[in-house]
């Protein structure tokens, strides 16, 4: 942004306007009522720096220029937030710089109606470079980058390009590209038949290549193949704008670059299905950023995809069949599950089983896997002895559940007379559905489950995971995020610990006060809670500026992203905790990604961000667990977290495991921090109990 700025300034009545622009527009949106944070994300002080370039670069600064300012600046805040709630609220589209495009061409008509203002005869420059031995494709570029703030000379591009080299290596890539895939498809048409200069077409071209090729899509060869056919789609309309302009004496401005990324989002959404170039559906950022989000979150969640559900059964169960296996889940039901009952020992029956009620699934409550509405229910079909089937009523009495998303999840050989919901009534998560039976083709008492695309009952089987549960064996448990458990895999949905819940209660406004040890040093360090419109909660460090974006659900605490130094105590425990269950019980283990650009850095990091689009070179894996709880004079019951880290190569070379430990409090939350790389402590946090003491006060 600094950089931008300093651009700008190369002529200064055009980037004082500009900054005025700014100013004025984000002033009138928080006195009309637009909250700070809305403001601060910025979309209206970038339209209203580009109103207020624009007018500077048209008309001379005058009286009557002055109150065309003021009034634009007031007519960008206005229409920033219709169009924000239009097309953000209503379609889920960005406005991108479409205020900026309407109230400048507006300006534009009534200012050349106006005896108070005059035109721009003359460009003062405070000091541009010597180009003149410079090929008119690089300088073509580099004015093209100018042009995007209204500057005409070689020098503000310049900077743009600098700042972005040292911001996104994947943005200049795709400057380029879109500049000169632009300028090729100009020249197989025959040029610029309208008499516009490359500068004046090329800014559109550029941005238009970036957003579809990384911005608003995931960078991938797909998106960048994306982003040229934008590219050339941006010169059919740069060029068709200005003979429809032409008669008005309009500028083009940056109509096309709306136009094109505005079209693209919207076609992306008719696909039949997701594909690359996949869209991005959070809050767009660097490519690099957005790419790093999606992988992480792609191998963190690997079912995002696909529909998720929670564990139909409350309890410990052994999953006798799985997708793909035993005797009937094949073909069309190939995914699905049959839960039986389970006690320590691996026995689902009492004595000799030889009755319905020996068996530990029979009678327990079956649970709706996720919100939604009853579309069928049948019952009325009498259980089965055991060792029976009944070859009729293939599925027995069930119940059919309908979804989010047009999916539906059948739920099996239930109880005669034991569905307690019917048809038409919306149910919640875990509500009661019913008990589990032996009704239908069914030996033994189980439950069968399966989601499917229609609300017949046994239609085909549709491909789906649960979500937060713990699977067993002989040793520790391990907590599943996302999965599809197998046959003969036993699963158990999570509780809760309370105590262990407690700690990560983050308040908006508390602070965590921690001495922090590293090399011998030792300094201070102070977390606050807070929270803005875009980025949710985060901890903010006073000391060093860093930030842990985090969030929490009823089943576990997830830090998403950190952005500040490396060697600072809040670092530390966001490779602690990245990810942590509340289900606390000693050495149970789980898995977790991190984003690669929190723990690669220098030259290799560099050289991996910029070739992730086209191969995954490396991840951050984490293996984490609980610690036994310990009793801390002082602190009271603690429980521990660790996280064992290595950077893992797709050429078969890992990085030097480092562990990361953190200790929490019920009352103050966390309280004791290791990185440790094998036997040497690198950073060491310790929280202040008596700060956090008036703080719980």
């Amino acid at each position: 942004g600094a950089a931008c700025l300093a651009g700008t300034l190369v002529e200064p009545a055009v980037g004082l306007t500009g900054l005025a622009g700014a100013v004025l527009a984000s002033l009138f949106a928080l006195i009309m009522g637009f909250s700070r944070p809305q403001v601060e994300a910025g979309l209206v002080g970038v339209n209203g720096l580009l109103v207020g370039l624009a007018l500077g670069a048209w008309f001379e600064p005058t009286t009557g220029f002055i109150a065309l300012v003021v009034a634009a600046s007031m007519a960008t805040a206005v229409v920033a937030g219709a169009l924000g709630y239009l097309l953000t609220s209503v379609y889920n589209l960005p406005s991108l710089s479409l205020p900026f495009v309407i109230v400048a061409l507006l300006a534009f008509l009534a200012g050349h109606g106006l005896q108070g203002l005059e035109d721009r005869q003359t460009v003062k420059i405070l000091f541009d470079v010597e180009v003149t031995w410079w090929p008119l494709w690089v300088t073509g570029y580099f004015r093209a980058l100018s042009a995007i703030f209204f500057q005409h000379t070689v020098l503000p591009g310049l900077i743009i390009f600098a700042a972005l080299l040292l911001k996104s290596r994947i943005t200049v890539f795709l400057t380029l590209l879109g500049f000169f895939a632009g300028q090729a498809f100009a020249w197989a048409l025959g040029e610029s038949f309208t008499g516009l200069t490359p500068q004046q077409t090329g800014f559109n071209l550029i941005l238009s290549c970036l957003a579809v090729g990384g911005i608003f899509f995931i960078p991938s060869p797909q998106a960048f193949a994306g982003g040229v056919l934008a590219s050339g789609f941006g010169v059919l309309l740069t060029n068709g704008l200005a003979v429809l302009f032409k008669p008005w004496g309009l500028p083009v401005l940056a109509t096309p670059f709306n136009l094109v990324v505005i079209a693209f989002l919207m076609a992306a959404r008719y696909r039949a299905a997701p594909k690359e170039p996949r869209a991005v559906d959070f809050i767009p950022d660097t490519p690099e950023r957005n790419l790093d989000f999606h992988l992480t979150r792609l191998r963190r969640s690997p079912g995002w995809t696909a529909p998720v559900f929670n564990l139909p059964v409350a309890g410990a169960w052994r999953v006798s069949q799985g997708p793909d296996g035993g005797p009937t889940h094949r073909d069309v039901w190939r995914h699905a599950w049959d839960f039986v009952g389970w006690v320590k020992g691996g026995a689902s029956f009492w004595g000799q089983g030889q009755a319905l009620e020996d068996h530990v699934a029979y009678g327990q409550p079956v649970l709706a896997a996720a919100p939604g509405r009853v579309v069928k229910v049948m019952d009325g079909v009498p259980d089965n002895p055991i060792g029976q089937e009944n070859i009729e009523a293939r599925w027995g009495n069930l119940a059919v559940l309908e979804h989010v998303g047009g999916y539906y999840t059948q739920y099996s050989h239930l109880m005669p007379g034991s569905i307690a919901v019917f048809e038409g009534q919306s149910v919640a998560s875990g509500q009661v559905l019913g008990r589990i039976g032996n009704s239908g083709r069914s030996p033994m008492p189980h439950l069968h489950f399966h989601c499917q695309l229609s609300a017949q009952p046994g239609s085909a089987s549709a491909h789906c995971e649960f979500v937060n549960f713990i699977e067993r064996d002989d040793q520790a448990g391990r907590f599943r995020y996302t999965g599809s458990p197998s046959g003969g895999t036993v699963v158990e949905k999570p509780r809760a610990n309370e105590d262990f819940q407690a700690a990560f209660k983050l308040p908006r406004g508390k602070a965590y006060h921690f001495e922090v040890l590293r090399k011998g040093d030792i300094c201070r360090e102070t977390w606050t809670v807070e929270s803005d419109l875009i980025a949710g909660g985060f901890l903010h460090c006073e000391q060093t500026g860093g930030r842990c974006f985090f969030s929490s659900d009823w089943s576990g605490f997830y830090l998403t992203d950190y952005l500040g130094p490396r060697n600072t105590g809040l670092y530390a425990f966001f490779l602690a905790a990245s990810r942590v269950p509340f289900a606390y019980e000693s050495h149970l283990i789980w898995n977790d990604v991190l984003p690669i650009k929190v723990f690669v850095k220098g030259g290799l990091g560099l050289l991996m961000e910029f070739l992730r689009p086209f191969a995954n070179l490396a991840e951050v894996r984490a293996e984490k667990g609980f610690m036994p709880p310990r009793i801390s004079e002082g602190n009271g019951l603690l429980f521990g977290v660790f996280s064992e880290l290595r950077l893992v190569t797709g050429w078969g070379r890992n990085g030097r495991a480092l562990r990361a430990e953190a200790w929490f409090s019920p009352a103050y939350g966390p309280t004791l921090i290791t990185l440790r790389d094998r036997d040497e402590i690198l950073i060491e946090v310790r929280a202040n109990s008596e700060n956090n003491e008036k703080q719980k006060d």
